[in-house]
């Protein structure tokens, strides 16, 4: 809320008049919880300010139930109740009909009320027939006021915060609009901030709005039959602030331990209450002001062969190898080829050498199958200084030291803004932590996208957004699509977003064709290494399609996962793995 008001609420100029806070929208939008909240901060440090909750509708006690429910310190306390044993707080409850013993009890028991509270209390118990008579009160004040209850009202502080919950008990407009006036036209700094909540339907004219210095607008909207919370600010008289709707949820506090399970209930809060994803276009706007991000080098695959053709000419006599460093790689092609073994051990390879820190999002496989993956990759294809080989456990502990995380939601009707923020969040944590280090993030795969999260392939400016948020933030991104029947021609943007595009392509090829291939990239020295060898080899091509400010595209090679299905194969490495073995053209390049 704070990033959408630039700050904060700026209170009025001078002093001289409370700033008039309007929360307004369809029934059952979240507004009384949000006012709630509101006050639970007011009231925590560095602002310290005391709150008055006049609620003409719900009991009293929902707001403590409510506080109780969502974790809050103890922030609540229901004045109206006589036997209360609860300690005095910063935030008082009254119940509109109850005025004449919450009136009483303020003078006797807790605090002083304030001159606009006493005004908001009868102004409104007037206007819908409660009968508040100042001699109940004095009568109140006389029988309950002792010498203990004088020093606490001298020692005690007025309440800056006045929340009318709501106005809509006033049916009629004109008697609204003069409850207004009073407040506007009130003169006094005992009262800093006037929230009214009001239900309203969406561009119904309205005085109350034109007479509000800041309006709150909750609502709905609907997709696939989903509904989701939204909140937009619609005027703030004193101050800057974002356009548009953002989402809004109600959470309620987890009390899961496992690190897992914390991931995985975004947002994880120690206490409940509202979580506000502002909208993607909000992250937009914000890095559109930024500086230019400037190219920051190539990050090595460490898989020799492919790292040279990914090479550019750095001040005319350094060779500088691997992906686009800061910047967004696409692999795309058809399903089996290697793309997603490619992408893990590049962010493998990183893990070992302690070069880079990763975060894997993974919308296909779960992050118990990840892990797997990756260990695999450790054990078999990954080798230490001294020539060994890793231990599987080697991915949890760079789980438990924070070089890796995985990001897994299940299938469902998760929004843009929602997926948007969780990534940011993990991105940002990942940054702090990474010092001197690179950050890799792997978008595993594309091709789920329709299937398991609607909501995201319908937003347009999903995917194009977080691989723009990713380069501000200097994140070397590679994303992986399906280049298949199904899918989307551009692939949700990347196509048009990535720096690297790498295309991935089964392919059939002769034996003498293949055997010559191997021996010119001196992968064996003779065909008698591969006597196995089948006559058609079925393998895949890789091609480069785009890669921005580098050697020009077209450059490929035959790429190949050596595993123990295909003993015939082993011969190209000494251990399993990928191994690449350039084209002809490249070979030829390489050579001269």
């Amino acid at each position: 809320m704070d990033q959408l008001l630039g700050g904060g609420i700026r209170l009025p100029p001078g002093g001289k008049r409370p700033l008039i806070l309007l929360i307004t929208g369809d029934p059952g939008t979240g507004k009384s919880t949000l006012a709630l909240e509101l006050c639970y901060h007011f009231s925590q440090k560095p602002v310290s300010k005391h709150s008055l909750y006049i609620t003409t509708e719900s009991d009293a006690e929902w707001a403590v139930s409510k506080a109780n429910e969502f974790k809050w310190n103890d922030p609540v306390e229901v004045i109206h109740s006589d036997n209360t044993k609860k300690k005095t707080s910063q935030i008082s409850v009254v119940k509109l009909a109850d005025a004449d013993k919450a009136l009483a009890h303020f003078c006797g028991k807790t605090q002083k009320i304030s001159s606009p509270a006493m005004i908001a209390m009868r102004t409104i118990a007037s206007m819908v027939g409660i009968k508040v008579e100042n001699e109940d009160i004095e009568r109140a004040q006389k029988s309950r006021l002792d010498k203990k209850a004088v020093k606490h009202l001298k020692t005690n502080v007025a309440h800056s915060i006045l929340v009318i919950d709501s106005l809509n008990v006033i049916r009629d407009t004109e008697k609204q609009a003069d409850f207004f006036e009073k407040f506007t036209s009130f003169s006094g700094d005992e009262i800093e901030v006037v929230c009214v909540i009001l239900d309203s339907k969406p561009n119904q004219p309205a005085y109350w709005e034109y007479a509000s210095d800041l309006v709150f607008r909750l609502g709905w909207t609907e997709a696939s039959n989903y509904k989701i919370r939204t909140i937009s600010i619609t005027k703030a008289r004193y101050q800057p602030h974002v356009w548009g709707e953002h989402q809004l949820k109600i959470v309620v506090p987890d009390e899961r331990n496992n690190a897992l399970e914390k991931r995985r209930a975004h947002p994880y809060r120690d206490h409940g209450g509202i979580a506000i994803y502002p909208s993607i276009h909000f992250y937009l706007s914000a890095y559109k002001r930024e500086t230019p991000t400037q190219f920051s080098g190539r990050l090595p695959t460490h898989l020799n062969s492919f790292d040279k053709i990914l090479s550019e000419v750095e001040d005319g006599e350094k060779h500088v190898c691997g992906l686009p460093k800061g910047r967004c790689t696409g692999l795309i092609g058809t399903r089996g080829s290697h793309k997603s073994h490619l992408a893990y051990s590049i962010i493998v390879e990183h893990l070992a050498r302690k070069s880079a820190r990763a975060l894997v999002v993974s919308l296909r496989d779960d992050e118990g199958i990840a892990k797997r993956t990756m260990e695999r990759i450790f054990k078999n294809e990954i080798r230490t200084d001294t020539g060994k080989t890793y231990s599987p456990e080697t991915i949890k502990e760079h789980e438990e030291n924070n070089d890796l995380e995985i990001l897994y939601f299940p299938p469902g009707y998760i929004t843009p803004s929602e997926f948007f923020h969780r990534i940011f969040i993990s991105v940002q944590k990942m940054k702090a932590q990474s010092g001197k280090k690179d950050v890799i993030l792997l978008f595993n795969s594309l091709d789920q996208l329709s299937s398991r999260f609607p909501l995201c392939a319908s937003e347009e400016i999903f995917i194009p957004g977080l691989i723009a948020m990713l380069n501000d933030e200097d994140i070397t991104s590679i994303f992986i699509g399906v280049d298949e029947a199904g899918q989307p021609e551009k692939q949700y943007g990347l196509l048009s977003m990535a720096d690297a595009l790498i295309s991935f392509e089964k392919a059939f090829i002769e034996k003498s064709m293949y055997l010559t291939r191997v021996k010119e990239a001196k992968i064996i020295k003779s065909d008698q290494e591969l006597p196995k060898c089948p006559e058609i080899v079925r393998t895949t091509k890789l091609e480069i399609e785009r890669y921005a400010g580098g050697k020009a595209a077209g450059d490929s090679g035959l790429i190949e996962l050596i595993d123990s299905t295909q003993s015939w194969r082993y011969p190209l490495k000494s251990h399993r793995g990928l191994v690449f073995i350039p084209s002809n053209r490249v070979i030829q390049n390489l050579l001269e």
